[in-house]
C-alpha cells in the first residue's frame, strides 16, 4: 500500500518578501519574445519554507528593466552572457503578489533584490554569510 507525505508546501507562500532560491527553470515562446519562467522555492526560516512562486523574465526589450534587476538580485556579472540553466540555484530576495491565471491562484514574484544587502556588491566567492532568517541547507547555499 502507498502512503503520502503529510508535510505540506503547496499553498501559496504570503504576500510580501521572502528569500528564494531558483529551483527549475524553462525557456517558452511568447506572442513576440522568447521568455524565461523560473520556479523558485522559499528558503527562509518562515512558514512559507519550501512553498513554491514563479517569476517570468521576457526577452522584450521593454521588459528589460525586470532582467536587469533579477541579474543585480543574482549577483551575476556586469558583461558576458548567462544560459538558463546557470540561473538554477541561484538565491535572491523577492517580493510575492498574487494573481488569477486561467482561474487558479498563483503566487508571482514581482521584484526582486539581492539576498543580503551587506553583500550584494560583493563576488560570490567572498560572500560571507546570508540574512538571519534563512536557514541554509547544504544544498540551498549559493557558492
Amino acid at each position: 500500500m502507498t502512503t503520502f507525505d503529510l508535510k505540506r508546501n503547496s499553498g501559496l507562500p504570503a504576500l510580501g518578501t521572502h528569500t528564494f532560491k531558483v529551483t527549475r527553470a524553462m525557456e517558452r515562446d511568447g506572442e513576440n519574445y522568447p521568455y524565461w519562467l523560473l520556479f523558485c522555492k522559499v528558503i527562509d526560516k518562515s512558514e512559507d519554507r519550501e512553498k513554491q512562486a514563479s517569476i517570468l523574465l521576457s526577452h522584450s526589450p521593454d521588459a528589460r528593466f525586470r532582467v536587469d534587476g533579477f541579474l543585480d538580485a543574482i549577483n551575476a556579472p556586469e558583461d558576458g552572457n548567462i544560459k538558463l540553466e546557470e540561473v538554477i540555484g541561484k538565491v535572491f530576495r523577492g517580493t510575492v503578489s498574487h494573481d488569477t491565471y486561467e482561474g487558479n491562484l498563483r503566487a508571482k514574484i514581482e521584484q526582486t533584490m539581492p539576498y543580503t544587502a551587506s553583500t550584494a556588491q560583493l563576488p560570490m566567492d567572498e560572500v560571507q554569510g546570508m540574512p538571519e532568517d534563512v536557514v541554509p541547507e547544504e544544498s540551498d547555499l549559493p557558492f
